[in-house]
């Protein structure tokens, strides 16, 4: 079996027939499309109902529960929702950074949030932060957060009170 420049041959066995199947599967970039839907600024949900009228296996396939665009099904989507082949995509936002704040309150009646007061820019606000235990931090102490949607959530866990 040869294998041409960009592309790789799988061989399968067919289930009801002895003889096996040859699927020629492009081998280039491949998208996840939860980062798709970043980088087109469409809702997920859009993609997903776009995915019956393109064909699987060749513009998209599923790699356990995620479901990966190749770069010849992101082409052929973009023609289909109207945007130009040629336009860049931007590249997906990079993971969260982490932040240090400092805890101003951690006595609400909801344990699973804290007061912090995050300082970025030159500005300093006042955030809620989701965490597991509000019991374990203390006011003053200084934390690591990160984003969380349009919120902030603890990056590291104290292993006890007041103490990373």
């Amino acid at each position: 079996m040869r294998i041409q420049k960009r592309r790789v041959a799988i061989v399968a066995q067919d289930r009801y027939e002895t003889r096996p199947v040859i699927a020629a599967v492009e081998s280039t970039e491949e998208t996840l499309e939860a980062a798709l839907a970043v980088q087109l600024g469409i809702a997920a949900a859009e993609l997903r109902s776009r995915r019956p009228s393109l064909i699987e296996g060749e513009d998209w396939h599923r790699r356990g529960r995620a479901v990966v665009w190749t770069a010849a099904g992101v082409s052929r989507l973009k023609e289909l929702i109207g945007l130009d082949a040629g336009t860049i995509i931007a590249p997906a936002p990079a993971t969260p950074a982490v932040v240090i704040a400092e805890v101003v309150r951690s006595n609400f009646r909801n344990r699973r949030l804290i007061s912090a007061t995050l300082a970025r820019a030159g500005t300093v606000a006042l955030v809620l932060v989701l965490v597991r235990d509000a019991g374990m931090y203390l006011h003053g102490q200084r934390i690591e957060v990160r984003p969380n949607g349009s919120g902030w959530m603890e990056a590291r866990r104290p292993r006890r009170r007041g103490l990373f």
